[in-house]
């Protein structure tokens, strides 16, 4: 599990391993202290919330809709900047792969390259 993990990680995504049997230590270490009984999934996403924060529907968002096939520095400019303006955005990526020769990359390879490319942000 520890390898999987490690190579979700080097390609940009967040990992949570281990949540079947969830310790009180490592609630506390993901700061999920609220008290809930739940399962390995309930407990994957309440993790993947503190880590990765969804959007605040009150504040302006820019939106982005594209296929991104490939994600490239052309496409990653002009979402920085939205981000820079409004403080978040709404990535829509259209799931086109193998619709034709122009859509060779299947939705989480692209998923994964736009989220490494913007990590910082």
């Amino acid at each position: 599990m520890g390898w999987m993990c490690d190579h979700v990680v080097e390609a940009g995504g967040v990992a949570i391993a281990n949540f079947v049997c969830l310790t009180p230590v490592t609630r506390e270490a993901f700061d999920l202290r609220d008290g809930a009984d739940g399962g390995a999934s309930y407990w994957a996403e309440c993790a993947l919330a503190k880590r990765r924060p969804s959007l605040d529907p009150q504040l302006p968002t820019a939106l982005f809709i594209g296929r991104y096939q490939p994600f490239h520095a052309g496409r990653q400019k002009p979402i920085e900047e939205g981000l820079r303006r409004v403080g978040q955005a709404c990535i829509a990526v259209c799931d086109t792969h193998g619709t034709d020769a122009e859509n060779p990359l299947p939705f989480f390879t692209v998923k994964q390259w736009i989220e490494t490319a913007l990590s910082k942000h």
